[in-house]
C-alpha cells in the first residue's frame, strides 16, 4: 500500500537554522548587557604647549621660550653696600669718672691681653713679689706693674699686645699700687698718660683718687693689635716707683 511521503528538512539545513537562531539570540543578549558610555567626573589636565617654531608662526616658539626662561631665571641678589673705610683720625678719646655701664653688663665684651712689655720694671729684694708688665693686665688689682727707672717714672712705657686685632671702645684703669690704701699713698701713680692706639695718640689726665678711671672712645677703635701707655706727670710719694695696678679693655657693642 503506498502513501504520501512526509517532507523532512535535511540535517545540514537544520543545523544551520539552529546556528542562525542561536546567533540572533546571542546578539540580542549582548545588546542588552553592554554598558553605556558615562561622562568623566574630572577634567583632563592639559599638557603644556611645546615651544616649536613653525613656518606659519615662527614667533610663537620664541615667546614660549622667553616666558619659560623668565619662570626659571634666578633673581640677582642685591649687593651689600660697601662699608665706609675706617678712619682712625676721627676717633676722639676722653676721661670719664663714671663707668659706661653698657660695656660691663656682660663679660663677653672684655678683651684679654696676650702679652705685655715695658721699658723698665722694678726688681724687688723679695723675689716672691713680681712687678713685671703683665701684672697690670692679670685681672688682680692687688698686683701691679712698677717701673724701675731713675726718677719718678716720667717717660716710661708699658705696652699690651693682643693675640689678634681687636676693636676697643673703652678702658678701665686702676692707677697706683692698689695692694692697700697705705700702698697707694706710699707709691707714685700717673697723673697723665699718653695712650697710643690704632696709630693715634691721646693725652689723658687723671685725678689723684683710688678709684676706677675710664677712657672712652667716640667710636670703637678698629684693628688694634697693641696699646702703649707712656707716663707723663706723676703724683709722687715716699717711694719714687710709679705703679699701675690694672688696665682692662672692652670691645665695641655689636
Amino acid at each position: 500500500m503506498s502513501g504520501k511521503r512526509k517532507k523532512t528538512i535535511p540535517p545540514v539545513l537544520g543545523i544551520l537554522l539552529i546556528l542562525v537562531v542561536a546567533g540572533g539570540l546571542f546578539a540580542a543578549l549582548i545588546t542588552l548587557i553592554k554598558p553605556k558610555n558615562q561622562p568623566l567626573s574630572f577634567s583632563v589636565p592639559k599638557l603644556p604647549k611645546r615651544a616649536e617654531s613653525t613656518a606659519e608662526n615662527p614667533g610663537e616658539a620664541e615667546e614660549g621660550q622667553s616666558s619659560e626662561a623668565q619662570a626659571t631665571e634666578t633673581p640677582t641678589p642685591t649687593p651689600e653696600p660697601t662699608p665706609e673705610p675706617f678712619d682712625a683720625s676721627r676717633v676722639q678719646a676722653g676721661y670719664s669718672a663714671d663707668a659706661p655701664t653698657q660695656y660691663f653688663t656682660d663679660h663677653e665684651y672684655r678683651l684679654f691681653v696676650d702679652s705685655a712689655e715695658a721699658t723698665s720694671e722694678l726688681v724687688q729684694h723679695d723675689e716672691t713679689i713680681n712687678n713685671s708688665p703683665i701684672r697690670a693686665f692679670d685681672g688682680d688689682v692687688a698686683s701691679s706693674w712698677q717701673e724701675g727707672a731713675e726718677g719718678y717714672g716720667e717717660g716710661q712705657v708699658i705696652t699690651a699686645h693682643f693675640s689678634e686685632p681687636v676693636s676697643v671702645s673703652c678702658m678701665k684703669l686702676n692707677l697706683g699700687n692698689w695692694k692697700s690704701e697705705e700702698s697707694y699713698e706710699r707709691n707714685g701713680r700717673p697723673k697723665t698718660l699718653r695712650i697710643d692706639i690704632g696709630g693715634q695718640s691721646y693725652d689723658i689726665e687723671f685725678p689723684d683718687e683710688m678709684k676706677d678711671h675710664y677712657v672712652v672712645f667716640s667710636e670703637p677703635m678698629q684693628n688694634v693689635d697693641s696699646v702703649s701707655f707712656t707716663i707723663g706727670e706723676t703724683f709722687n710719694s715716699y717711694f719714687p716707683d710709679c705703679c699701675i695696678s690694672e688696665i682692662e679693655f672692652y670691645k665695641g657693642l655689636e
